[in-house]
């Protein structure tokens, strides 16, 4: 797949942009539905890792975040984000999202 916006480093600020306009909505919008310590989550397009990061903390050491995204450079960043907060419950999959069930078999929530 191709990218049509910028990725990595250089795309960084638009998704930082992005989370500051719809990250608390999105963050509340989980918790209504559902969202639990010990949860399997997927964040479907992870970018740079942001909302990744606060599901990680959300869920807790019991809980598993599946972080995907087609791009590399998105996944370099979020696996940069993880280490830097250590977060280690984060499994990081550079894949098109039509083959997650590939790699992922049962979640609770999918983002």
């Amino acid at each position: 797949m191709t990218y049509i916006l910028k990725t990595g480093k250089e795309g960084a600020a638009r998704l930082e942009s992005v989370n500051a306009l719809y990250g608390e909505n999105s963050q509340q919008l989980l918790k209504k539905i559902g969202l639990r310590s010990g949860a399997r989550v997927v964040d479907v397009g992870c970018g740079s890792g942001k909302m990744m990061a606060w599901l990680s903390e959300q869920i807790g050491k019991n809980g598993d975040v599946f972080a995907v995204d087609s791009s590399a450079e998105q996944i370099s960043l979020s696996k940069s984000l993880a280490k830097k907060n250590g977060l280690n419950n984060i499994s990081f999959l550079n894949t098109e999202a039509e083959n997650l069930s590939a790699h992922v078999e049962e979640v609770d929530l999918v983002y």
